[in-house]
């Protein structure tokens, strides 16, 4: 039993008088490039954190319905008009394209029933 304890406080002693160089090879260049390249990795897996934690709790899809102008129902009139506008660009872009030429026109305001009957016509 005391040659255990004899070898282990040998085997302590040798492990205190192991000392490391102070300048080590390659110095503070080389410790700088090391905190780069852990921070570029802490940046790299805190941005994918963030990305997996924001497509977890981004855009959840409507749920779809029979008729997209009862959503519209409660919009005032000039969000109306712009939701149809977004519905008739999803749905018929050529159509759009032609409504579009006349959006910024001083006499082109686009009537509201109108557009009402494009997107009932397209649905």
């Amino acid at each position: 039993m005391s040659d255990d304890v004899e070898r282990a406080q040998t085997l302590l002693a040798g492990l205190r008088d192991i000392r490391l160089p102070v300048e080590a090879a390659g110095g503070a260049v080389a410790e700088l490039a090391a905190a780069v390249a852990l921070g570029a990795a802490a940046a790299v897996v805190v941005a994918g954190g963030a990305r997996l934690i924001g497509r977890r709790a981004g855009h959840v899809p409507p749920a779809p319905e029979a008729n997209p102008l009862d959503a519209l129902s409660a919009f005032s009139g000039d969000d109306r008009r712009v939701a149809l506008l977004h519905l008739i660009r999803a749905r018929d872009p050529d159509r759009y394209a032609c409504l579009r030429q006349r959006l910024y026109r001083r006499d082109g305001a686009l009537d509201l029933a109108v557009l009402e009957a494009e997107v009932r016509g397209r649905v």
